[in-house]
């Protein structure tokens, strides 16, 4: 029985009949969630956890491989903001996950966790071959370091597999570079942008392009925000010569500071904007329709995609 352990997924292989075979693990799937779950009395595994993590997020594991024989440090820490279940720990020690089982609060390290995930892949596999399974070859990153090495055979052990470790070649040595770690740096790209560019146009034209760009106020050191916080108001103020003033105002603790651009180029005149905006109505009615129409159903999909594309990579958001 061969184990090759991913970031986010398992697969399970054996040698079987001079051939080389995928064991289907969950509902005839090869590949296997790195997650498990304790709902009430139950403990859950693989796609069944994952299923209900949406409605289970503090009981639901995920992403364990990744902390397996690790201390509570910086990067664990770091990984934490991603977590929806409880980890706790302190610098000389591994940490622990915290979760409610069985009516009480419980603590498991990282391989005990493990142990469950590999019981289950046990149990499928002798389940599918119809013979007993004790010997396993698990394959690591070759940059595990000693303890993560031997957490691994750990986790092995306890769940009833005489392992052998098969190092394999690792093209930068970082732990926390995998699947769900390009999830979370999505994620994290979607909601920590820490400037934004503000056009302001005058005009009536539904399509911006046909406006006329006055400025660009560009704006800085935004503190990392879920998306759609407000962070700013933008107030508009146009004085009696004409000189428009734009006021950018930060609105988190520990700043309010205040950025005003004046324009007093490029404005066009009263007359200017009515004739232009007679000018295109005439001229360009239906595309007016049209571009509206593309803006409402272009921005519903960007916010469907979104809202999925964050409830698959960070269930709790």
């Amino acid at each position: 029985m061969g184990i090759d352990p991913g970031t986010s997924y398992a697969r399970v292989e054996v040698w079987n009949n001079n051939k080389l075979e995928l064991i289907p693990i969950d509902q005839a799937n090869n590949n296997v969630p790195f997650y498990v779950a304790f709902a009430g009395s139950r403990r859950l595994v693989g796609e069944a956890a994952k299923r209900q993590a949406v409605n289970n997020v503090t009981n639901t594991v995920f992403d364990f491989k990744c902390i397996i024989g690790r201390r509570f440090d910086g990067d664990v820490r770091s990984d934490m903001i991603f977590w929806p279940f409880k980890a706790v720990g302190d610098k000389t020690s591994p940490p622990c996950i915290e979760v409610a089982y069985n009516d009480e609060t419980r603590q498991f390290a990282p391989k005990d966790i493990s142990d469950m995930f590999l019981s289950k892949l046990r149990k499928a596999t002798e389940n599918f071959l119809e013979v007993s399974v004790s010997g396993v070859v698990i394959s690591i990153p070759s940059y595990f370091n000693d303890l993560q090495r031997q957490t691994t055979k750990d986790a092995g052990a306890i769940a009833g597999l005489n392992d052998g470790i098969v190092e394999v070649k690792g093209m930068a040595n970082d732990t926390q570079l995998g699947g769900q770690d390009f999830d979370n740096l999505l994620v994290a790209t979607f909601i920590s942008k820490s400037c934004i560019s503000i056009l302001v146009y005058e005009g009536d034209r539904s399509n911006v392009a046909r406006n006329n760009l006055l400025c660009n106020v560009e704006i800085s050191g935004i503190s990392s925000a879920s998306r759609a916080v407000p962070q700013m108001d933008v107030v508009f103020d146009t004085e009696a010569n004409g000189i428009l003033n734009v006021y950018a105002v930060k609105k988190y603790p520990g700043h309010n500071n205040n950025l005003v651009a004046s324009v007093a180029k490029g404005r066009l005149s009263k007359e200017e904007i009515n004739r232009v905006a007679k000018k295109d109505a005439a001229d360009y009615p239906s595309e007016e329709n049209r571009t509206e129409e593309c803006f409402f159903f272009r921005g519903g999909l960007i916010n469907k995609t979104l809202s999925l594309f964050l409830f698959l990579a960070c269930p709790t958001m």
